[in-house]
């Protein structure tokens, strides 16, 4: 399998077709991130085979890291890289900060959302797009804690990742997309039925937005998000939607939620978010990733609130869930 830069240059040239203002745009951005990412050292050593590869899962995956890494760099952070451990290495305030970068692909996602062409009608697809994150997090949580039913150790045991050190799960959704599965167009399907990230849906069991009516003056009652603490499966147990409600999670310092695909090596603004652990055992440090909101979930005796802040790249802060 070819595994040089002029490969890489013929890959992406076959992958974003065309001699359109925009694909000629990507093809030139894109090799060029490429190229930044890999001599910063910032990719693991099968990451050239797998962009050049032929396989979707893989080649998506790699090119979500250069992606995440490009825009890192682009924020003036300075990751780094090591092996074996995490994707990406930070450094701030005399904390090391992890982050570990996941694609999920849209197993169980109806193939008339992934194909369908934008512009037309189609049901939105909100659970099993849900349920894709939540496993996402679920495995890159592992990656760290481990599974002792499965007799696997996390970076905690071995350790690669410190007990004081900061770590984060960066969820690229880009597969998830209606019309864009494996093209990197389409348009990002960052919100989910709550009109609000899939990673506050995943971590804050935020559901849909409901109004109570009394049944007898069919006056309302009350309106707001519901509380949506599981997820039904097609087959087997519920799924938690409240994984950051879980104190066992503390280690999880906050999920980067991304929706970034060929056109984000221009640098312009994307879809972004960080959702906060209220119980992260390190806290990330607000507005330090690239991100337009942030998100943080306040608990007290008789209340849950999820509260969206200015992020990096953004200029408003509101209330979202009370």
């Amino acid at each position: 399998m070819a595994t040089t830069l002029e490969a890489l240059k013929e890959t992406i040239s076959q992958r974003i077709p065309g001699e359109h203002p925009t694909a000629k745009m990507w093809r030139s951005a894109v090799f060029a991130a490429c190229e930044k990412v890999l001599a910063a050292g910032l990719l693991d050593k099968g990451a050239l085979a797998r962009l050049n590869g032929p396989d979707d899962g893989l080649y998506w995956g790699a090119m979500s890291e250069v992606f995440l890494a490009d825009r890192l760099l682009h924020a003036g952070l300075q990751p780094t890289h090591q092996e074996p451990g995490p994707d990406f290495r930070l450094e701030h305030g005399g904390k090391t900060i992890w982050v570990e970068v996941i694609t999920p692909l849209p197993t169980n996602v109806p193939v008339e959302w992934l194909e369908h062409t934008p512009g037309s009608a189609v049901d939105f697809p909100a659970e099993p797009i849900l349920l894709r994150w939540t496993a996402a997090i679920k495995e890159k949580a592992e990656k760290l804690r481990g599974n002792p039913s499965q007799g696997k150790a996390g970076y905690l045991a071995s350790g690669i990742v410190s007990e004081d050190d900061i770590y984060v799960i960066a969820v690229n959704g880009l597969l998830l997309r209606g019309g864009g599965f494996g093209k990197g167009d389409g348009f990002p399907q960052f919100e989910g039925i709550s009109q609000f990230p899939l990673a506050v849906e995943a971590t804050c069991s935020v559901g849909p937005y409901a109004i109570k009516i009394n049944r007898l003056t069919l006056e309302q009652v009350s309106a707001g998000h519901s509380h949506r603490p599981r997820l039904a499966r097609p087959k087997g147990a519920d799924v938690p939607a409240d994984t950051f409600h879980d104190p066992s999670f503390a280690p999880i310092s906050a999920i980067w939620a991304v929706d970034l695909g060929y056109g984000s090596t221009l640098h312009k603004s994307e879809p972004m978010a960080v959702v906060h652990n209220p119980h992260a055992k390190n806290p990330l440090p607000v507005r330090y990733l690239p991100a337009i909101d942030e998100y943080t979930l306040e608990l007290t005796a008789d209340e849950m609130a999820v509260k969206s802040h200015q992020g990096r790249d953004s200029k408003q802060s509101r209330i979202i869930v009370q």
